[in-house]
């Protein structure tokens, strides 16, 4: 029996010469012939590699399943030394290869195209257990398939094959759509963004796109002149404001708040006194924030604290920062809409003036009603809102502003350096600016 060094050395051997033919190439002047070959033993040997990897997944699988090794995940991860997206890929693979086991063995010899085992593995995660059933009977013409045909032909030979079924088991074409519809959000391989996915079928994408149509020219009328927003950012804008206004809990025409969650890990002295050298601001996913983004979901959050000592142990506390019910109501009393931009209540996010994360306390007298779009510039652009005791509020734009000679327009610095954009007056509560005769109760 072969023991498990000898699997390693004969591993380490391999790399080695591999990293030999790498350095030779480089100082050696090859011909257009052996250039093709060498390309040709590289693709071999790319197949190989899936080959191994997907054996290695099997064991690892196998090691979790008894009990004797970490998660499968955690191992082909390898010490985070790859993306998320490339560790789901292997677990794809490895699946597809267990459902149809002759395939399996022209992939552990190399023989198949690593792409035409991805379409593989994308087509059957959206196929039923029953359809993949019927599919794995095509096991031996799907295996010669994967490994003589290019990307685009394996494709449609592979959606041939499962539109045959669908269509024998009586589905029509408008239900074999609605059969291949998915949604999906993943973070990018360097995990600073994410990217959102899916297949629709014509009565869900036509509705999509009217809502989002409809949410795009909205937001092009809120926004006015002059934003700085490509069309792509507004779009994104508004497909992130269906979503979240849908995620909404208990919605109503005046307050929409959404129902999303949304856990960030940060450092105690970073939300007192603003980032330094060791600062930690990210998702629990891993994902990195901005100074100012933190400071916007500070404004609106549930602060818990989690003391860890070395041994392990470890406590959490709770204490929140979200406006409380009755200082909402007491806001939608004196505010009817956004003060800067007259955006309506369901835009609406809960603004520190004396930002949360630099300590400002959750009080009444430190809270204003603005819009989303002025709570991202505020936070995250440079903008500065200021407000007095009366709540007068005073907006100051963060680069010079361009001459105009309307007296308006003159430069006046606030006090973080600003230059003055415009003054709003004090709110005049809801109840006095309508013609009515009773208390205005929340």
């Amino acid at each position: 029996m072969t023991k498990s060094a000898d699997f390693e050395q004969h591993l380490e051997v391999a790399c080695a010469e591999v990293a030999a033919v790498i350095v030779g190439l480089n100082s050696a002047d090859p011909t257009p012939e052996t250039v093709a070959n060498l390309v040709a033993g590289t693709r071999l040997l790319q197949r190989h590699a899936v080959g191994l990897l997907v054996g290695l997944g099997n064991k690892a699988k196998a090691h979790e399943d008894s009990g004797v090794g970490p998660p499968a995940e955690v191992v082909l991860k390898d010490k985070n030394s790859v993306s998320d997206a490339t560790v789901q890929s292997d677990r794809a693979r490895v699946r597809a290869v267990n459902r149809f086991p002759l395939l399996g063995e022209a992939v552990a010899k190399g023989e198949v195209i690593p792409e035409n085992l991805d379409i593989l593995a994308r087509i059957t995660s959206r196929m039923t257990p029953a359809e993949i059933d019927v599919l794995a009977e095509q096991d031996i013409k799907l295996a010669s398939a994967a490994s003589r045909l290019g990307v685009d032909s394996f494709r449609k030979r592979v959606q041939r094959y499962r539109d045959k079924i669908r269509k024998d088991h009586g589905q029509t074409a408008e239900e074999m759509a609605r059969a291949e519809t998915y949604a999906s959000v993943s973070a990018s391989r360097d995990n600073q963004t994410f990217r959102i996915g899916g297949v629709f079928d014509p009565l869900q994408g036509t509705a999509v796109r009217s809502a989002l149509i409809s949410e795009y020219r909205r937001l092009c009328d809120d926004l006015g002149s002059g934003h700085g927003l490509t069309p792509d950012n507004i779009s994104a804008q508004a497909l992130h404001d269906l979503i979240v206004r849908g995620a909404a809990v208990e919605p109503t025409a005046d307050n929409n708040q959404p129902g999303v969650v949304l856990h960030v890990i940060t450092d105690g002295q970073t939300l007192a006194s603003g980032p330094h050298e060791n600062s930690i601001m990210e998702t629990v996913d891993g994902i990195p924030l901005s100074p100012g983004t933190l400071g916007q979901l500070a404004c609106d959050c549930v602060l818990e604290r989690i003391d860890s000592l070395p041994d392990g142990d470890v406590n959490a506390s709770r204490k929140s920062r979200t406006a409380t019910a009755s200082q909402r109501a007491a806001l939608r009393a004196l505010y009817g809409c956004c003060p800067i931009s007259g955006a309506p209540w369901s835009q609406i996010e809960i603004h520190h003036v004396h930002f949360s994360s630099h300590g400002g306390e959750t009080e009444l007298s430190n809270l204003v009603p603005i819009s989303r779009r002025w709570h991202h510039l505020i936070h995250d652009k440079g903008w500065t809102l200021e407000m007095a005791s009366d709540r007068r509020l005073t907006l100051y734009r963060p680069e010079p502003a361009t001459f105009r000679p309307q007296a308006e327009t003159r430069l006046v610095s606030g006090a973080s350096g600003g230059h003055l954009h415009k003054t709003i007056a004090p709110p005049v509560p809801v109840l006095y600016q309508r013609e009515a005769d009773h208390t205005l109760a929340a």
